[in-house]
């Protein structure tokens, strides 16, 4: 899905980040050139992949901020200033 939709809209995996927290989402994780995991992952997949905080702690707003390189965009706790 993430592959025809990617290239649908002429972007490249390698241009892609994908955030997981399980092994169904191991395939989009494979996929992007840049995958990252929460850190309530499995344990093999927090080995596998860069790991951000959990899902209920704003882990995609972090995969998010360091797959861009604005770490500096948002302080912690406060997602895009939120």
């Amino acid at each position: 899905m993430a592959s025809h939709l990617a290239s649908s809209l002429g972007l490249r995996a390698v241009s892609a980040a994908a955030v997981g927290n399980d092994y169904n989402d191991l395939d989009l994780l494979l996929w992007a050139g840049s995958g990252f995991v929460t850190g309530n992952a499995p344990a093999e997949l927090r080995a596998r992949f860069a790991t951000v905080a959990g899902n209920d702690a704003a882990g995609v707003a972090e995969a998010l901020r360091r797959w861009g390189g604005a770490s500096a965009a948002a302080p912690p706790g406060k997602p895009f200033g939120v």
